[in-house]
């Protein structure tokens, strides 16, 4: 809903009267028209009660004054799982002699403008206020996320960009739910339109949702200013929970692949026993390795050639993830990718990633043993290791748009889940991915924002990573960048209730003496930490946004 009125001039600058209301959206018919849009009764109450109220603000001078002091504050870029994007920190902490506009605008809200949303709505909010800048600049992207947390009532956003185009991408995107108050399809856009005042309801009520997003600026060079935050409350009522994500399935590893299946597929210089003692010694320095040239390059060609015409499902829902996943069903009958994920779900790959990494996988003492076992012994052995390992695997097709984010379900299960191991494989036709175009994947601790590995896509590189319980995983935002390029990823975790410990000489027999200037592996060739991420970055809670003390208010929507 909308609502309009003139613009005046001011030939000088009174900060105490600078910011002036609209008087026309104080008439009674509109207060009546927002109430009815706030208590589910008109067309702006879907997916959410949202209020857009145009021309907010009646003098002119005040716009301009907002945005001359913002092209001059001081800007902090930040990126997360959730965001990229520019801010500024929260208006009580500027310096009223500099930016004397920033500083009136947050007196105006705390005073006259929490005035004027308590006779608009109806709502007792309390006298805090939280607001600051947010600039969104070609590439940056806020994803999906509810805004739930503390006393937050309402949301707001004062944009101050003019003559934004819908083609530059950078709208407010709100979302539909489905019963389980998960997010699902786009319901509505928002074009960031200079002067318009736009907030929404954060319902923390069962039953109640407000996902909404950022979507990519996709316009080089152009800014879009926005001062934003929220207005509070004293009583958010019976916060809900989300249910819990169905769980993917967990497999045991199979017995159908024999030594030759192992050697069709994987490089022979890694299945060669001096390499692996190089390569395990490598892995126990830091848990971490990546391996160029994993697969056969026939293989591998044949392997990439099915992954470019298979079918792909896309799958969410959008607060976590958007992929487009492998349909393996549609998959021909005699298929390249079939046999390699046949391969990396036996129990001839748990024993090659024993003998690389020297976690506890596949208990290598038991190989003689249960060769010298009669068969009803042998069946019965071979169950008992079945069940130290179990296994989820998929494959990922990566482009423009896709993205997933740290899973909370996953980190609140994460000890139930024990240790795992990450063997993450890429397939794509340049040698390297475009770094500047996201898609690489994160590394993190839970509820510490600071990276602790990342790992860039590598046309057939294979990465290996062994992940505490409470290291989690998220695939950056794959933005404008990345063009028409795709890339594919076959991702298996094995989890085992294993302590995790790592065998590095004293259960096997090696020699201290080996060559370890291959160029065909590495501790971290692909897999850099990066300095910058995460040292002004938020923390994230539990439903999925960002901590309000260091996130653009825009982002805390």
């Amino acid at each position: 809903m909308a609502a309009s009125g003139a613009e005046d001039g001011a030939d000088s600058i009174d900060y105490g009267s600078l910011f002036e209301i609209n008087p026309d959206l104080l008439k009674p018919e509109f207060v009546e028209q927002v109430r009815a849009t706030l208590e589910g009764n008109t067309l702006d109450s879907k997916p959410f009660p949202h209020i857009s109220l145009e021309n907010f603000l009646t003098n002119s001078r005040a716009l301009d004054c907002l945005r001359e002091e913002l092209n001059r504050a001081r800007w902090s870029t930040k990126a997360t799982d959730l965001y990229s994007m520019k801010r500024t920190t929260e208006l009580i902490n500027f310096d009223t002699t500099v930016f004397p506009a920033l500083k009136g605008f947050r007196r105006f809200l705390a005073t006259k403008g929490r005035e004027f949303m308590m006779k608009l709505t109806g709502a007792e909010l309390n006298e805090r206020i939280d607001v600051a800048g947010s600039c969104y600049e070609e590439c940056d992207v806020l994803l999906p996320h509810d805004d739930r947390m503390e006393e937050r009532k309402f949301a707001f956003i004062l944009y101050l960009t003019p003559e934004w185009e819908e083609d530059w991408g950078g709208q407010l995107v709100l979302f539909n739910s489905d019963e389980r108050h998960y997010p699902t399809n786009v319901a509505k856009k928002i074009v960031p339109k200079y002067n318009n005042f736009v907030f929404f309801n954060i319902n923390h009520e069962i039953g109640h949702t407000s996902w909404h997003c950022v979507e990519e600026v996709v316009a080089p060079g152009k800014k879009r200013l926005s001062l934003n935050g929220w207005f509070h409350i004293d009583d958010i009522g019976n916060s809900r929970a989300l249910p819990p994500e169905p769980e993917l399935s967990k497999i045991l590893p199979s017995l159908d692949i024999d030594y030759e299946d192992v050697r069709a597929w994987i490089n022979p210089i890694y299945i060669a026993s001096s390499e692996q003692k190089a390569i395990k010694k490598l892995f126990a320095s830091k848990s971490e390795l990546a391996l160029c040239n994993f697969l056969t390059a026939e293989k591998y060609a044949e392997a990439l050639s099915e992954l470019k015409s298979a079918e792909y499902i896309p799958t969410g829902p959008p607060n976590l993830r958007y992929v487009e996943r492998l349909d393996e069903s549609k998959l021909p009958e005699k298929s390249a990718i079939r046999d390699l994920l046949n391969l990396m779900r036996s129990e001839a790959m748990t024993l090659l990633i024993t003998q690389w990494t020297g976690l506890h996988l596949f208990d290598l003492k038991s190989i003689a043993k249960l060769d010298s076992e009669p068969p009803e012994k042998k069946k019965k052995e071979d169950e008992t290791e079945k069940k130290e390992v179990k296994i989820i695997s998929f494959i990922n097709k990566m482009s423009h748009g896709c993205y997933s984010l740290c899973d909370d379900q996953m980190a609140a299960d994460a000890l139930n889940n024990g240790f795992c191991f990450d063997l993450l494989l890429f397939f794509m036709d340049n040698e390297e991915w475009n770094k500047d175009a996201g898609g690489y994947l994160s590394y993190i601790a839970a509820n510490d924002p600071n990276e602790i590995l990342r790992v860039d896509p590598t046309s057939n590189g294979a990465a290996f990573v062994f992940r505490e319980p409470e290291v989690l995983n998220f695939t950056k935002y794959l933005n404008s960048k990345a063009g028409k390029n795709s890339y594919y990823i076959l991702n298996c975790s094995y989890y085992s209730n294993s302590s995790g410990d790592s065998e590095t000489e004293s259960s096997e027999e090696v020699e201290d003496e080996y060559d370890d200037d291959s160029e065909n592996y590495s501790s971290e060739p692909k897999m850099d930490s990066n300095d910058e991420y995460g040292q002004e970055d938020s923390e994230v809670d539990q439903a999925g946004n960002p901590d309000q003390a260091d996130l653009p208010d825009e982002a805390k929507q």
